[in-house]
């Protein structure tokens, strides 16, 4: 069974927050309706319009616009080729309706110029809550905001811009987009908008990346030395057993034998190691090694002469 998206998690951990001031609700309502919802203008009356594909998302906006709008709604259920629509209608007397502080009366539109860093933070919530994605961190890092209307996203970009939030954009299918790719800035945005929880489940994926590639880079390393070292040993091993057969071991110097002998009797061992034990340097035990081999490759080029 498939379970919930990180996208979901995430909008589950921000609809859970409560706003703890009228003006950060009707600024998370203010980001909900410029990502995802409609101002429609009639002779006596508007209607405001939020839409939304996720159940949670929708009880979100019931919550809020009740402390800013009342009871009077309607909810419509449509049916889409994948999934369900749901619409919250809010129905106003025209009049009335321009004392809400959810539509500029000048233009009739919604703008939001916040008063502090908590009303710019419920703002972007509700942005998110209404037309964000993150892709899970264990895939990918990819966040996007995906604005139906030109006007929505002019609005949103100053903000992000002013926040630094180092958002970048294109048009997909006439659908403006706002997108983060970079790690650290789907961690800050995130945790500025309240979802502290996924905020710290990036931190620990990454934790958990870094280790995993750190340990995949040590494993790697270790076995290059570990394929070195059994090569290294093979090689004199080989010239060692040649010298012996040959009948020509024992007449090498006191130091080149003492050089064979203690490789061949810690086969395991770096040759750092090995002279740490003889009590000479690595260079020093190195150029032994190598006389042997030479004296071994002399041998075999003289006996294949002969031949």
């Amino acid at each position: 069974m498939i379970g919930p998206s990180f996208t979901s998690l995430v909008k589950k951990e921000l609809v859970s927050l409560k706003p703890k001031t009228e003006d950060e609700s009707l600024a998370e309502l203010k980001g909900i309706l410029l990502a995802s919802g409609l101002v429609v203008l009639k002779r006596d009356s508007i209607d405001i319009v939020f839409k939304s594909t996720d159940p949670q998302v929708l009880r979100r906006i019931i919550l809020l616009s009740k402390e800013i709008m009342g009871n009077k709604r309607e909810v419509i259920i449509e049916k889409g080729k994948r999934r369900k629509f749901y619409k919250l209608i809010h129905n106003f007397n025209k009049r009335d309706f321009l004392f809400s502080g959810i539509i500029d009366n000048d233009d009739l539109k919604v703008h939001f110029k916040p008063k502090s860093e908590k009303e710019a933070s419920a703002f972007l919530r509700g942005v998110f809550l209404g037309c964000g994605t993150v892709t899970d961190p264990r895939k990918e890092y990819y966040l996007e905001l995906r604005l139906s209307e030109e006007s929505s996203f002019f609005e949103i970009m100053e903000l992000v811009q002013i926040l630094h939030f180092n958002f970048k954009s294109r048009i997909r299918r006439k659908k403006r987009v706002l997108y983060l790719q970079s790690r650290d800035g789907i961690k800050e945005f995130l945790g500025f908008i309240g979802a502290s929880s996924s905020f710290l489940s990036l931190l620990n994926q990454e934790i958990k990346k870094n280790l995993k590639e750190s340990l995949t880079t040590k494993i790697n390393y270790e076995m290059q030395n570990i394929g070195k070292i059994v090569d290294s040993y093979l090689k004199i091993r080989d010239a060692i057993l040649f010298l012996k057969r040959e009948g020509v071991f024992n007449r090498l110097t006191p130091a080149l034998r003492e050089a064979a002998e203690t490789r061949l009797k810690y086969p395991d061992k770096s040759l750092r190691e090995v002279a740490a034990i003889m009590g000479i340097s690595k260079s020093a035990l190195n150029h032994r090694l190598r006389r042997i081999l030479k004296i071994k490759e002399k041998i075999k080029g003289g006996t294949k002469k002969r031949d």
